[in-house]
């Protein structure tokens, strides 16, 4: 719901991208990094069990059988172009992380993360409103092009918080298929499958 995703950004092992959240251009979340191995090589032949070597792989060792947690990006979040998110880790909820930043560990609710490595530099507010509950309902209800739009939004959000149960989370996904040069986007959800967008491709 009012999610955005920028160009040329991906995402890989990401549990969870609330709502409301914008993830500029060339972002990657969930990127893999090399963990502490000792003395293991990292070669995807002693790392990994997807190829026909999959059966000799180690995976009694203590590196190679550490599952991590995927990643998770909360509500209201900010991430500029640019930046990278390691995966296992959570984005709290209005957390804002600054163009280029390399995030390795989670960050709190309404951090303000920046640089490489990634460090809080300050937070937006003590204690969010979960506004986003809301729905865009809420948004709607609000004018921002004048100077009171913030206060309004908020007063309203306090008035839906106190006369509305929060709109039910919609888990909804997106499949790829590619079939005689056609590479079809499909959006699933609780009403099953519907095609968004059809292009030619080799």
């Amino acid at each position: 719901m009012g999610t955005q995703v920028g160009n040329d950004t991906w995402v890989r092992r990401c549990r969870r991208i609330g709502r409301f959240s914008v993830i500029g251009e060339r972002c990657r979340i969930g990127a893999a990094y090399g963990a502490d191995t000792g003395e293991l090589p990292v070669c995807a032949m002693i790392r990994s069990r997807q190829g026909w070597w999959g059966d000799a792989v180690r995976t009694e060792h203590p590196v190679l059988s550490e599952k991590r947690p995927p990643t998770v990006i909360g509500n209201d979040v900010w991430i500029g172009d640019g930046a990278v998110i390691l995966e296992g880790v959570t984005v709290g909820d209005g957390a804002v992380i600054a163009p280029l930043a390399l995030v390795a560990a989670s960050v709190p609710e309404g951090a303000l993360v920046c640089g490489n490595p990634g460090h809080i530099a300050g937070y937006r507010y003590e204690k969010a409103f979960p506004w986003w509950n809301y729905g865009s309902a809420l948004l709607e209800k609000t004018d921002f092009s004048v100077l009171s739009g913030r206060e309004d939004f908020f007063r309203n959000a306090a008035e839906m918080a106190r006369h509305q149960a929060p709109v039910p989370l919609e888990r909804t996904g997106f499949l790829l298929s590619h079939r005689q040069g056609i590479c079809s986007v499909w959006r699933t959800g609780a009403e099953g499958k519907k095609l968004c967008y059809q292009i030619p491709c080799q």
